[in-house]
C-alpha cells in the first residue's frame, strides 16, 4: 500500500471507530447541607470513590435474610507520582466493624 492508502484508510478506520463523549455535571445546589461549603466534592469524580463512615449491609442470600452488620468504611490516601497527575488518589477501603 502506498503512504496516501494507509493514510487515508488510518482516516476511515479513525472516523468509524471513534466514539462521542459527553461530560456530567452535579448540581450543587440539590445538596440540602448546611455544611455543603465543608463537603470537597471533586472526590466524587473519581470513579468508585467511597465517603468515608459508618454504612449497614444486610445480606440475602436466596431471598432469605442472613443477618445486618454496620461497617465503618476508613479511606487510605497517598500521593499519586505519575506525572500526568499530581493529585491525592484513594488507593484502598477498609472495612472494619
Amino acid at each position: 500500500m502506498s503512504g496516501r492508502s494507509t493514510s487515508i484508510l488510518a482516516t476511515i478506520l479513525f472516523i468509524i471507530y471513534s466514539q462521542n463523549v459527553y461530560s456530567v455535571e452535579f448540581n450543587l445546589d440539590v445538596v440540602d447541607s448546611k455544611s455543603k461549603d465543608n463537603i470537597n466534592f471533586a472526590r466524587f469524580s473519581e470513579a468508585g470513590y467511597i465517603l468515608p463512615g459508618k454504612y449497614q449491609l444486610n445480606l440475602v442470600l436466596n431471598g432469605q435474610g442472613i443477618g445486618s452488620s454496620t461497617y465503618t468504611v476508613n479511606v487510605l490516601e497517598r500521593e499519586n507520582k505519575s506525572q500526568d497527575e499530581n493529585k491525592k488518589t484513594v488507593i484502598s477501603s477498609l472495612f472494619n466493624r
